[in-house]
């Protein structure tokens, strides 16, 4: 059994980030993937991933796409 400090290192040497960081991108990857493939308003979309606020999902989809979701929606849908 591994220590939560030795899964987080062997974590990060199999995938190159964090547990945490994992999450949120994954998270946000499912966000891009809604708006790429429905109607759905963005704060319904957020809600749906755990998020109580917009501006936290989209600070962080920023900083993966370099778009804001709504320009990434237009883009891209």
């Amino acid at each position: 059994q591994l220590s939560p400090a030795q899964f987080r290192r062997v974590f990060h040497q199999a995938y190159g980030c964090s547990p945490r960081e994992f999450a949120v991108e994954q998270r946000v990857k499912a966000c891009a993937n809604r708006l790429r493939t429905t109607s759905e308003r963005m704060s319904a979309i957020t809600r749906e991933l755990g998020y109580s606020r917009t501006a936290s999902i989209t600070k962080m989809f920023r900083r993966l796409f370099g778009l804001s979701p709504e320009d990434y929606r237009k883009r891209f849908q």
